[in-house]
């Protein structure tokens, strides 16, 4: 492995759905962590608080689990990697609430409160970053792109053979077509 993408997710509002995701990659071949975000610029003081406190929480832990390892990362710097980035921002709105059955705690489970604030597509972007990313080229897709990768991915996930709620469209649609 030279480069570990991981997905964060930063709160940024009072509800508990309010956040922004981004990605921070360790990338041992250039000996440093990377944040690649599609809303904010690298002089953004919460993204800089967030991801040192993210990647030092996995110094941490790598230290425990690596410590006899050749490979230590305890003076990687975190670099900003400037990626395309979202022209939606953040915005407030409301999201329906629903369960297909009670039992159905993981494949249906959509949910929002009302008043979230969300920054719209960034899980799309930080979700191809994190297919993309190698450590060198930077992820081209653009924003033009995101409403037909929101569809793909919906309908694979929907459709997948481990998604226990086989009435998925009786609850988005109102019917079972």
């Amino acid at each position: 492995i030279i480069v570990a993408s991981i997905p964060a997710l930063q709160k940024l509002g009072p509800g508990p759905d309010a956040g922004h995701w981004y990605v921070l990659s360790l990338n041992l071949k250039a000996k440093r962590f990377e944040v690649l975000d599609s809303l904010r610029e690298e002089d953004s003081p919460p993204l800089i608080k967030h991801a040192t406190r993210y990647m030092n929480a996995i110094k941490k832990a790598w230290l425990i689990s690596y410590k006899d390892s050749h490979k230590q990362i305890q003076d990687y710097e975190l670099v900003y990697i400037d990626v395309f980035k979202q022209e939606n921002g953040l915005v407030v709105y409301r999201v329906p609430y629903f369960r297909c059955s009670p039992i159905c705690l993981t494949s249906c489970f959509m949910y929002a409160h009302t008043h979230s604030v969300f920054s719209i597509d960034c899980g799309y972007f930080a979700f191809m970053s994190l297919e993309l990313w190698n450590g060198k080229i930077i992820p081209a897709f653009t924003h033009e792109q995101v409403p037909a990768l929101r569809n793909f991915l919906t309908s694979r996930w929907l459709n997948h053979t481990q998604n226990r709620c086989k009435e998925w469209r009786y609850h988005l649609f109102g019917n079972s077509s």
